[in-house]
């Protein structure tokens, strides 16, 4: 399985390029998105760790977080990338 998540914390909003949006519940982040006249989907991002947590928990093994491939944050900062990638693989 390899999954390509917008990541949570980018300082950018994923739906609408405003900053810090999706750090807000998601009703909230949806009204101040419509106020600015801004469409935004209701789908709730989860934060990398979350993500390889819920993988595991549906039953994927060998389950990683890689920060997107193609970023040039320095290494300190691959958390904040904009795409993380997940990659697990099924048990068999």
């Amino acid at each position: 399985l390899i999954v390509r998540n917008p990541n949570r914390w980018h300082p950018l909003d994923q739906f609408t390029g405003l900053p810090l949006l999706q750090l807000l519940p998601a009703h909230q982040a949806t009204r101040v998105a419509e106020r600015l006249g801004r469409r935004r989907s209701t789908v709730r991002l989860v934060s990398p760790p979350k993500a390889v947590r819920e993988l595991r928990a549906a039953g994927f093994a060998d389950v990683a977080h890689e920060p997107s491939p193609a970023s040039r944050w320095p290494g300190f900062a691959k958390p904040f990338a904009r795409y993380q990638h997940l990659v697990a693989r099924r048990p068999r």
